[in-house]
């Protein structure tokens, strides 16, 4: 589970030499407070001057150091240095290793590398979801898949005709791919139905309409010729999913649309007279 993000937890945690490039280097704020100055749990000046920030920069602030702190953990860590690696950055991981705290980390990623942070990101959230939410099968060609920006754009137009054509939404689409090791990670966002609801705007309560974007995550693996597929509330079309995956990033049009996980079993034991169930042992309890 998520932590709840708290602003001054979050100052104490990152090392005040990153919250001051952070702050003035990055944003040009804050340029009175002597951060170098400042003890680690001495979060009360910055807290301050973070509060009275004008209502659209303290939004963007606000956001950007959310994210850093999700990324604050060991699974960031890891998203990051495999996305480093994608990259051939080999000083990556020495440098990173180097920086004390998760929080110091991730912080000094967002300045220094962010060109990681947005795949890195994708993989973290992918990496956090339970494995009973993913759907697989192994019988799709074993080979490489088109991954240049035409494909995506083909997939993501696919994607976006069939849930226009089923429910009348997704009318746009876009798909972000990200190599990972022997895995390519496709992230589908369809445009949802249209929603309206009370928002802050500056001083005033109003009501707006917006058009969120949903879900759906491909991962494809060539070498075992697997595709998983996270889709949530869409379940029921994730065979038409997995088609339209295969038609486009495959370029392979004859998928058996009844197929699945094709593990092999050996259930020759259970015909034999003497095979006995082994159950897992449970406390007795007394009959009332």
């Amino acid at each position: 589970m998520a932590r709840q993000f708290s602003p001054t937890q979050f100052f104490r945690n990152v090392p005040n030499i990153l919250l001051a490039r952070y702050f003035q280097e990055k944003h040009g704020i804050l340029l009175a407070i002597e951060f170098n100055k400042l003890k680690k749990t001495e979060v009360e000046p910055i807290f301050k001057a973070y509060s009275e920030l004008p209502e659209d920069k303290a939004s963007v602030i606000e956001a950007e150091c959310q994210d850093i702190d999700g990324m604050a953990c060991q699974g960031g860590i890891t998203a990051l240095t495999d996305e480093a690696d994608f990259h051939q950055d080999k000083a990556f991981p020495e440098s990173i290793s180097a920086i004390d705290g998760f929080h110091g980390k991730a912080m000094w990623s967002f300045l220094d590398n962010y060109r990681y942070w947005l795949g890195a990101t994708l993989f973290l959230h992918s990496d956090t979801i339970s494995e009973t939410h993913w759907k697989k099968r192994n019988d799709l060609p074993r080979m490489q898949p088109y991954v240049e920006h035409e494909d995506t754009e083909k997939l993501a137009q696919a994607i976006s005709e069939f849930f226009h054509t089923q429910e009348g939404r997704g009318r746009n689409c876009k798909v972000e791919v990200f190599r990972r090791y022997d895995r390519e990670y496709f992230f589908a966002y369809p445009e949802d139905y249209a929603q309206s609801g009370i928002e802050w705007v500056r001083n005033s309560l109003s009501t707006r309409s917006r058009h969120p974007a949903f879900e759906i995550i491909f991962v494809y693996n060539s070498e075992e010729g697997s595709l998983d597929i996270y889709a949530p509330r869409n379940t029921k079309y994730v065979t038409e999913l997995q088609q339209i995956f295969a038609e486009n990033i495959l370029r392979f049009d004859e998928l058996d649309a009844f197929a699945a996980e094709n593990r092999v079993y050996a259930l020759d034991e259970l015909v034999e007279r003497d095979f006995v169930f082994e159950y897992g042992m449970r406390a007795a309890r007394p009959l009332t």
